[in-house]
């Protein structure tokens, strides 16, 4: 049986979106999670995007080989550093699109607390990230590995707000399911039966 990781959906919550189009990738910085990826997806993104604005949001070993790699490619890009819970709300809250490049997750927390702020995220098909996002519905799926098929789902995103706002309300809704609440309940369903 598996039982999932709650989550505090009454901090994680919906506020104000940008007045830009912002787009986040929220990570340790380590090589597994492929900050370099995110960075050649802003890169594409930025060449049909030009008010767009990308944010770098964690920090790690990997962290000085990224902002290298941002002034070869030539990318404007926001690195935030390490930030604490109540800032990591208020990026994620004013988020368009949190893109998720890892290649693989246990189930992805960046994700859910994403989508309790209401804010839909885009990742590669890889363990953990398809089992919290769910293509279509709280955001989209794409073929590991695939930069130009990532880069081209945020900027529909971006682009038709009908669909972003339903991604958006969706997320929020999904995320309402898996609260710590839950988890506790369904621990001890499994405690009670092994007694």
């Amino acid at each position: 049986r598996v039982i999932y990781n709650g989550i505090d959906t009454e901090f994680f919550k919906p506020s104000k979106k940008s007045e830009r189009p912002l787009i986040v990738y929220l990570n340790r910085m380590r090589r597994y999670k492929r900050p370099d990826i995110a960075l050649k997806v802003f890169k594409k993104i930025s060449e049909n995007c030009k008010d767009c604005e990308f944010l770098m949001v964690g920090t790690g070993p990997y962290l000085g080989k990224v902002k290298s790699l941002a002034g070869k490619l030539d990318i404007d890009v926001n690195f935030t550093g390490f930030v604490d819970e109540e800032k990591k709300r208020e990026i994620l809250s004013s988020a368009w699109v949190v893109i998720n490049t890892s290649a693989k997750e246990g189930w992805g927390l960046v994700n859910m607390e994403s989508f309790a702020c209401g804010t839909p995220v885009v990742g590669f098909k890889v363990p953990g990230i398809k089992d919290s996002v769910k293509d279509g519905y709280n955001g989209f799926l794409v073929d590991d590995g695939d930069i130009e098929g990532m880069a081209k789902r945020v900027l529909e995103i971006i682009r038709d707000e009908k669909l972003r706002l339903e991604l958006s309300k969706n997320a929020r809704s999904f995320a309402e399911k898996f609260t710590w609440d839950k988890t506790a309940e369904e621990f001890r369903e499994v405690i009670e039966g092994m007694l």
